[in-house]
């Protein structure tokens, strides 16, 4: 069985860049690494190492496919199917420094994808939210400010 690759992950990974895992270097993207360094999900314990500093964690959702068609005949794989799912760019800052440098990462992170099509036009990025979560969070050296942006892919593979 072949089993494919998520589009939508390794899109997004291109489009804003990444850390290698394998060498640790920087795969650039669109996104400014000096204002906050990236660590997609699964890609690490927590904050970069070295002194408390901005960072922010990358995690995709995804619901697996929504049915938009009807009556193609006999093979159910002729139908519409769209993919629908929420990225979350959990942006942490230095406790205590208050919530304007996290607000700025948030709000340009968030403006990057407004608009935005990937995969051909197929992957479009809708509506986003600052703080939807756990808004002002506080965990140990961090305070925590997330922004979620739901995103749709038509006709996925």
């Amino acid at each position: 069985m072949d089993l494919p690759y998520d589009p939508v992950f390794d899109a997004i990974r291109e489009f804003l860049g990444c850390t290698d895992i394998e060498t640790g270097a920087l795969v650039p993207g669109n996104w400014d690494f000096s204002l906050a360094p990236l660590v997609y999900e699964n890609e690490g314990d927590g904050p970069p190492s070295g002194e408390v500093s901005n960072w922010v964690l990358v995690v995709l959702n995804s619901e697996l496919y929504g049915q938009q068609s009807i009556g193609a005949g006999i093979d159910q794989a002729a139908n519409r199917w769209d993919e629908d799912g929420t990225l979350w760019l959990h942006v942490f800052t230095p406790r205590g420094t208050g919530s304007r440098e996290a607000r700025r990462i948030a709000k340009g992170l968030a403006n990057m994808f407004r608009g935005l099509t990937m995969l051909n036009g197929r992957l479009e990025f809708m509506d986003a939210d600052m703080g939807a979560g756990d808004p002002g969070a506080e965990n140990a050296n961090y305070y925590l400010l997330s922004v979620s942006i739901e995103w749709r892919v038509i006709d996925a593979e």
